[in-house]
């Protein structure tokens, strides 16, 4: 088996193993982080939030790398679909920090 495909999410993954295998090419996920931590660790990419340090590769046999590569060169892109969640992610993240260090400073303030 060989990789025709690196996505960080594991969806983005198992859409283009389905993809493939619709078209008749055996198709399989292949999961590795650089930092050793396990695949239920690094959740399912959904939200826009991915693990760092990790990829997921889709494999494909040697005989059908040309049929495959130019299959999923052809699906459409879901990229830009999802780019407005991790905004607001990283917003409500912003906020959460910004009240909790506000109350920190209230409480130190009453020391003084």
């Amino acid at each position: 088996m060989v990789p025709v495909l690196f996505v960080e999410s594991e969806i983005e993954a198992e859409l283009a193993r389905g993809r493939l295998e619709s078209d008749g090419i055996a198709a399989q996920v292949r999961f590795s982080a650089k930092s050793g931590y396990p695949r239920y660790a690094a959740g399912y990419g959904g939200f826009g939030v991915r693990a760092p340090l990790s990829t997921y590769e889709v494999l494909v046999a040697e005989g059908d790398i040309v049929e495959a590569k130019r299959i999923l060169a052809e699906a459409p892109s879901a990229a830009p679909a999802r780019g407005w969640r991790i905004w607001v992610w990283r917003a409500f993240a912003i906020f959460v920090l910004l009240a909790f260090l506000w109350s920190a400073v209230l409480q130190v303030r009453l020391f003084f």
